[in-house]
């Protein structure tokens, strides 16, 4: 299977759905680095280790809810949003997610759920693939665009564009 070697973390406060998850995750061949309880927890130690593929979480947890801590990764870390809850679909796409779970996660609908994130990681690199900010606006500014222009997006199959004004 292409998913074999994704190193992922799971955040899931409820203790059956999590080992469920863990299990089902370590079937498709990937090495579930870590899990957690609660939203905090895993914000804190993600920032200490940012080297992972993926990450599976739940949307309602204590401390810091999923989309929370979605949208405070900034797009670094590939996000698959996993829940009972249908009604948060938009916001989790806005906030790009990778992928939105329904539970019961079935193992069919995770292994869609891997080769979306097999294909980020794989993807080909961006015209403007640059770690820092100072570098990204000096680069735009270089090619005289204005905040209105658009570029092409990396690794996001939904979006195509991106508007100069949410990188700067």
């Amino acid at each position: 299977m292409s998913e074999r070697g994704l190193r992922v973390v799971v955040a899931e406060d409820e203790a059956l759905s999590r080992k469920r998850l863990i299990r089902l995750l370590q079937e498709a061949g990937c090495e579930v680095v870590k899990d957690f309880a609660e939203g905090r927890s895993a914000q804190e130690w993600i920032q200490r280790h940012p080297e992972l593929d993926a990450l599976f979480l739940d949307i309602h947890m204590p401390n810091l809810d999923g989309l929370a801590l979605l949208k405070s990764l900034g797009g670094r870390i590939p996000v698959v949003l996993v829940t009972a809850f249908t009604e948060h679909a938009v916001e989790a796409f806005d906030a790009e997610a990778i992928d939105y779970l329904l539970k019961p996660v079935t193992a069919s609908r995770l292994d869609r759920a891997l080769k979306r994130v097999q294909a980020r990681r794989t993807s080909a690199v961006p015209i403007l693939m640059l770690t820092a900010r100072s570098e990204t606006e000096s680069r735009i500014r270089g090619l005289e665009l204005g905040a209105d222009d658009y570029l092409p997006k990396p690794f996001d199959p939904r979006e195509l564009l991106l508007r100069i004004a949410n990188i700067l």
